[in-house]
């Protein structure tokens, strides 16, 4: 099997600054049971030990190719520079904090190869890091299940990912609801995803780039636990106000919350969508309009 001139599937590690996780990461990829494919490693100017790590790995493995830039150029650079570099079949982003199960890669390409239906394909997805990490079942996250049409109890058990097939606008509503991204790391063909690539400098970009590749087809979940994400509280701390003094969003953003989604939607599957599901984009305002004002209450309380 010639591993190195013509990969089946390339992986993507985008980096800044992983030093404390990036060999678990790369370790998890080179014990992988499926062995045709190729890594790129794309370093965005990372000050730490990074560079020293990677370029070790980079000595052991033929297969590996690392690349250092010499500034941070933004997330939407780095995940594109690894995207832009695949001439493989398949292609998968690995996070440098998170790991993979020995057959991630193997199980996925035997759904992807089967059925060419389907367009993207991941394993079921457990969070570590945080302690007893668990999502928050407020008032908002009530009312968000409740409003989550079509779910049943079969799909309880994909937290973090759901599998979903047919009509282009019923898979755009599951997945607008279901509010959830990972499945941006799961095993892609190369091309879809390259033409459906979109701006990883915006909010939400995730979700916006699951529901675009929607357009070429269905996401299959297997069930197992294959992949594994690392959850840390850095953003935890990441308010509104902060993400607008950052530049991650705008000013329109700051006072409409949701509004990229809004917009997408509008454009990629019509007003009339947009319509139907009204009620999930006026609860993402109103919940956006409900922690700005606890932000706010929190800073005059701190003066």
């Amino acid at each position: 099997m010639d591993k190195s001139n013509n990969p089946l599937v390339t992986v993507g590690i985008p980096v800044f600054n992983g030093e404390k996780y990036i060999r678990k990461a790369i370790d998890s990829m080179l014990a992988q049971t499926f062995s045709n494919f190729n890594c790129i490693i794309s370093d965005n100017g990372s000050t730490d030990q990074t560079e020293m790590i990677c370029k070790e790995y980079e000595k052991k493995d033929e297969r590996i190719t690392y690349v250092k830039h010499k500034k941070n150029l933004g997330p939407d650079f780095n995940f594109r520079f690894v995207l832009s570099k695949s001439k493989s079949k398949y292609f998968v982003w690995l996070a440098y904090d998170d790991y993979w199960e020995s057959t991630f890669l193997e199980k996925n390409i035997i759904i992807l190869e089967g059925n060419h239906k389907v367009v993207g394909s991941i394993g079921i997805v457990k969070f570590f890091g945080i302690k007893d990490f668990h999502i928050k079942k407020n008032i908002v996250f009530k009312i968000k299940n409740k409003m989550k049409r079509g779910s049943n109890d079969q799909h309880e058990k994909y937290i973090h990912v759901r599998p979903v097939s047919g009509i282009y606008e019923k898979k755009v509503s599951t997945y607008l609801r279901f509010d959830q991204a990972s499945f941006v790391y799961g095993l892609f063909r190369t091309e879809k995803l390259q033409n459906r690539m979109v701006s990883a400098d915006q909010t939400g970009w995730d979700l916006l780039l699951i529901l675009n590749i929607l357009k070429d087809g269905d996401l299959h979940v297997i069930d197992e636990i294959l992949l594994y994400r690392f959850v840390s509280g850095v953003h935890s701390g990441v308010t509104y106000f902060g993400s607008y003094k950052k530049k991650i969003i705008s000013f329109t953003e700051l006072i409409f919350p949701g509004k990229i989604l809004f917009i997408w939607c509008v454009n990629n599957v019509g007003k009339k969508f947009v319509v139907k599901n009204l009620d999930w984009f006026v609860l993402l305002l109103l919940y956006g309009w409900l922690q700005i004002l606890k932000e706010a209450f929190t800073k005059i309380l701190k003066n």
